[in-house]
């Protein structure tokens, strides 16, 4: 679905800050990058990005799912959840794509870069939980390692690698 310069486009861009003194936070900026690809109305991208300011930063406190995720997962709802209770086949279908996004990007972990793996977190336990607190490695409690900003693009270069199998299944 997104190529691999759409890809790399999008990774060096979070965080960048499209005015002064201001910058989307990591959901919003999966919203505002990927949707426009899966042709979302202008209007509903509004409402999708402004639903995603709330899961921004895991949830605001950094120990919530990862920000850039739950990004991903909203363009997923959009495009294939349900309004109607009694639709079970969207609800498992949502569900299962959730899954697999995750599974997909626990299997692409052996390309990661050594650094990342000795610095700690998700990168490096066997839980496998993708927090924002885990990805996001704070450069104060890891002297002489880059940045968290470092961690959130490698792991948004992982997801969208990973997304783009259920990207198919989206359209």
């Amino acid at each position: 679905m997104l190529s691999s310069e759409q890809q790399k486009e999008i990774v060096e861009n979070l965080f960048k800050t499209p005015a002064e003194d201001a910058c989307w936070n990591c959901s919003e900026y999966v919203l505002h990058s990927v949707s426009p690809f899966f042709n979302v109305p202008l209007a509903h991208r509004r409402i999708l990005q402004k639903t995603a300011t709330a899961f921004g930063h895991g949830l605001g406190d950094s120990t919530g799912p990862c920000g850039l995720l739950t990004g991903l997962f909203l363009i997923a709802g959009y495009l294939k959840g349900r309004l109607d209770a009694a639709d079970s086949d969207s609800k498992v279908l949502c569900y299962e794509l959730g899954k697999e996004l995750k599974e997909n990007i626990i299997a692409l972990k052996h390309e990661i870069p050594e650094e990342l793996v000795k610095a700690g977190g998700f990168w490096s336990l066997p839980d496998q939980r993708m927090e924002c607190r885990r990805i996001r490695i704070l450069q104060e409690e890891y002297a002489g390692i880059e940045a968290g900003d470092t961690y959130c693009r490698a792991f948004l270069k992982m997801a969208l690698q990973a997304f783009n199998p259920i990207a198919q299944k989206l359209l």
